[in-house]
């Protein structure tokens, strides 16, 4: 790897500052969990959650009860995964067949869930991307 690293790494010289790692641990499933559900994505979405002192049992029963169900209804979500970190840090990754139906999702069924959970008197703040995935670059599973 040094040739071609080496150049790859110094072609992004600057293009970054730091690179923090944290590790989750996971809570549950949404919908066929991961990988049983990864076949025919291509759209990622992270949602990063900070969840307000005293409302972590609440988010994580909402997560269970309410945004998995309503998630995994939604055409074209294929899979994801619900992690924790510490007392209030969260992740909710789910994987998406398409853009479209990311979209479809978030105009027709996110709303509805962020009322139904009470997630605006649970969360601190959410940040999140959407990131394409390139099935070009998918290794399968071993035997």
């Amino acid at each position: 790897m040094a040739e071609a690293h080496d150049g790859i790494a110094s072609a992004q010289a600057g293009t970054y500052h730091v690179v923090e790692v944290r590790l989750f641990e996971h809570r549950m499933d949404i919908g066929k969990g991961y990988p049983a559900g990864f076949a025919s994505t291509s759209l990622a979405r992270l949602a990063h959650c900070h969840v307000r002192v005293n409302r972590q049992a609440y988010f994580i029963g909402a997560q269970a009860e309410v945004w998995n169900p309503g998630m995994t209804s939604a055409p074209g979500m294929r899979c994801g995964m619900f992690g924790q970190r510490g007392a209030a840090e969260f992740l909710v990754l789910s994987l998406w067949e398409s853009a479209a139906d990311h979209d479809r999702y978030i105009h027709e069924y996110y709303p509805h869930l962020w009322e139904r959970s009470g997630a605006a008197d649970d969360l601190d703040t959410v940040t999140g991307d959407l990131v394409d995935l390139e099935s070009t670059w998918f290794v399968p599973a071993g035997d």
